[in-house]
């Protein structure tokens, strides 16, 4: 009895997508595959929970010590009085006297900070992206690529707060704050022979596939 052979499949294999672990590491570790598994399939709620709640959670804890406090206390006397802003005795007590409330107020802030300044970053490159260049790459994946851009923030936090913990100062530490969002949107991974984050973008959302038709 003669046997029939089915025909092969000449579908190409669809890639596995990363998990979020994944995603995070590889942010680190291989920018280039996650930038484009990020543009292929772009999902942002995941890694900006994990960067708001480790980054508040770390800016908590150095805010509920005493050097975290003051640390915080002669940095934003600092910046006042740059502005030539010159504070009285009562205006400083009244500084001191919230201090207590900073870990939460710190936390807080930082949580709708960091989406807040991810939309205008997204928003800022997804302008550039389509206008100047010609692109036709989605918001969200732009906002995806910078969302998981915060995880250097994230790392670059908890390494600067223990040393800022240690300087008993927050001027370094806070003058690069959300500086590594440029640096990783550009991804400067240039020592590791890797193109920059933007043109992980674009090269990304040019291989994303489409549907028949479009």
């Amino acid at each position: 009895m003669p046997q029939t052979v089915a025909p092969e499949s000449t579908a190409p294999a669809v890639a596995k997508s990363l998990s979020l672990p994944a995603r995070i590491i590889g942010v680190l570790t291989a920018p280039r595959a996650t930038y484009a598994d990020v543009a292929a399939r772009p999902r942002w709620l995941g890694v900006l929970a994990f960067v708001v709640v480790v980054g508040g959670a770390a800016t908590f804890v150095f805010l509920s010590t005493e050097v975290g406090k003051q640390a915080m206390l002669d940095q934003q006397v600092r910046f006042m009085e740059g502005f030539g802003i010159k504070l009285n005795d009562a205006a400083y007590q009244r500084m001191e006297a919230g201090l207590d409330r900073a870990r939460y107020t710190g936390a807080l802030g930082q949580a709708i900070a960091l989406p807040l300044m991810g939309l205008t970053f997204a928003g800022i490159a997804f302008g550039v992206f389509t206008a100047l260049v010609g692109g036709d790459a989605k918001f969200k994946q732009v906002f995806a690529i910078v969302a998981h851009s915060g995880v250097v923030i994230t790392l670059a936090q908890l390494f600067g707060l223990p040393l800022a913990y240690v300087r008993e100062t927050m001027s370094s530490t806070t003058n690069r704050k959300y500086a590594p969002m440029i640096d990783a949107i550009n991804v400067g991974w240039r020592s590791r022979g890797t193109d920059s984050g933007y043109f992980h973008m674009r090269n990304a959302a040019a291989r994303t596939p489409r549907p028949n038709g479009t």
